[in-house]
């Protein structure tokens, strides 16, 4: 049991080649059974019974519709691209709105503040006039 560079012999008729990173095994030592024409008949048959059709085999995709499949795929993502940039545009425009109507309302209750403030001056002057005002409320 003598030992060859990059080849180990292991035993009775085995041995592994060492090469690269991995290593090869070559066992001589396994016995080879002979197939008897029951066991070959069997597994005939196991395959014919397993296998694919032509019917199995027609419902399958074939190259050229995957690829027809792709194209549309394709076409469908970019019509949903620009969708969804369509939706992205009138929601930018929504927030838009919505904050020029926010300043709006600032301004409004600004305004009232203002009202507030002027109908308090011209009770004062009022008062100051002795004018009795009434308010149809």
């Amino acid at each position: 049991m003598g030992e060859d560079r990059g080849d180990r012999r292991l035993g009775v008729g085995c041995r592994a080649m060492l090469c690269g990173i991995g290593a090869v095994i070559d066992c001589l030592c396994m016995v080879r059974k002979e197939t008897t024409l029951n066991e070959l008949g069997e597994t005939l048959s196991f395959v014919v019974q397993n296998m694919a059709t032509k019917d199995d085999l027609r419902d399958i995709a074939t190259k050229d519709d995957i690829a027809a499949l792709r194209t549309e795929l394709k076409s469908d993502l970019a019509a949903l691209g620009d969708q969804v940039a369509s939706i992205e545009r009138d929601l930018k425009q929504i927030r838009r709105d919505l904050y020029e109507l926010g300043d709006k309302v600032e301004n409004i209750g600004g305004y009232r503040k203002e009202i507030d403030h002027a109908l308090e001056r011209i009770a004062a002057i009022e008062r100051h006039l002795g004018i009795n005002r009434k308010i149809a409320g």
